[in-house]
C-alpha cells in the first residue's frame, strides 16, 4: 500500500542522500568508531539491483486481485525509486525560486533559483548502473503492465464529445469534451520507462557521461510488431491469431498513437518528448523506423 511504498521511498533518499550536516553528536560518534569495521549503507539498498525485486513488484500488477490504490502505490514505488537513484526525482530536486506577487516590483536576488548540491551516493556506489540493467531485463514485464492496445491502434481515440455515450469510465472537462483517462498508475509507469530510456550513466575517467539507453531501446525493439504494422511480403496485414493475448507487443506505435489521442495531456506529452529526445539523440535507427513509418 501507500504506507509500504512512502517508507521504501524515504529509506532510499535518506540512504541514498545523506545530510552534508551530520549532527555534531553523530559526528564524534563517526570519529570515534572510524576504524572498527561497519556494513556499508550500499548493502542496505543491494536489492535494488536484483531484477526479481522488480519482477515481483511488476508482476503483481498483472494480478487481478491487484486494487487500484495498490497499483498506484506500486508504480509510484518503482518510477520514484529509479528516479533517485538516477537523482532525478522531484523529492530530492529542490531548486525552485521563491513565490512572489507578480504585481510587485523584485529585485533580482530575490527570484534567483537556489540550487541544492546533493551528493547521490547510489551514484557513487555503482547501483544505479545496476539498476537500470535489472530493470532493462524486465522490460517486457513493464510494457506489459502499461495494457497498451495492439489493435486498432492507428483508429486509438481518448477524447470524446459530451453526448457521446461510452461504455467505460470517462472524466467530464470544463472544454466540453470527455476523456477516458490513462490512468495515474499508467502514466507513472510511463514516467518510469522515460527514465529508463533517458539514463545516461555517471562520468567516466575523460569526465563524459556514458549512453546506457540504447540499451532499453533494443530490448524494446526485440518485442514483435502489432499485427496491424507487421506487413507481410505479399503487402497485406498479416491476421491476429488466437493466442495473441499473450503476447507482448512492441510499445511504440501504441505511444505514437497516444499523442493523437490525447492531445491535452501535458504529462504524457512531456513524457513522449523526452522518450522521442533520447531516440533521435541516440539515433536509434530500427526504432526511428517503427516510430516514422506512418
Amino acid at each position: 500500500g501507500e504506507e509500504v511504498c512512502e517508507a521504501i521511498l524515504t529509506m532510499i533518499e535518506l540512504i541514498g542522500y545523506p545530510p552534508d550536516d551530520l549532527p555534531q553528536q553523530i559526528q564524534k560518534q563517526a570519529d570515534k568508531n572510524k576504524n572498527e569495521v561497519a556494513v556499508g549503507e550500499d548493502v542496505l539498498l543491494s536489492p535494488l539491483a536484483s531484477s526479481d525485486w522488480w519482477a515481483k513488484l511488476l508482476d503483481c500488477l498483472q494480478q487481478p486481485t491487484c486494487t487500484p490504490q495498490q497499483r498506484l502505490a506500486i508504480a509510484r514505488t518503482c518510477m520514484h525509486a529509479f528516479s533517485l537513484a538516477t537523482g532525478n526525482s522531484s523529492r530530492i530536486v529542490k531548486s525552485h525560486a521563491p513565490a512572489t506577487d507578480a504585481t510587485e516590483q523584485t529585485s533580482e536576488k530575490i527570484v534567483e533559483e537556489k540550487e541544492e548540491h546533493l551528493t547521490n551516493r547510489l551514484v557513487e556506489w555503482g547501483l544505479t548502473d545496476k539498476i537500470h540493467a535489472a530493470l532493462v531485463s524486465q522490460l517486457r514485464l513493464l510494457v506489459q503492465a502499461l495494457e497498451l492496445p495492439s489493435q486498432d491502434i492507428f483508429s486509438l481515440n481518448g477524447t470524446f464529445p459530451l453526448d457521446t455515450t461510452l461504455e467505460v469510465p470517462t472524466i467530464r472537462h470544463p472544454g466540453r469534451y470527455q476523456t477516458v483517462p490513462l490512468g495515474s498508475s499508467r502514466l507513472q509507469l510511463l514516467a518510469l520507462l522515460k527514465e529508463i530510456l533517458v539514463y545516461r550513466s555517471g562520468e567516466g575517467k575523460d569526465g563524459q557521461t556514458t549512453s546506457k539507453s540504447s540499451l532499453a531501446m533494443d530490448a524494446l525493439m526485440e518485442l514483435p510488431i502489432p499485427p496491424e504494422l507487421a506487413k507481410s511480403k505479399k503487402g497485406e496485414e498479416e491476421k491476429p491469431s488466437d493466442d495473441d493475448s499473450a503476447i507482448v507487443y512492441n510499445p511504440w506505435p501504441a505511444l505514437c498513437s497516444f499523442i493523437w489521442a490525447y492531445p491535452n495531456n501535458d504529462f504524457y506529452g512531456i513524457v513522449f518528448y523526452e522518450m522521442l529526445r533520447s531516440v533521435v539523440l541516440e539515433h536509434h535507427e530500427p526504432t526511428l523506423r517503427v516510430i516514422l513509418q506512418k
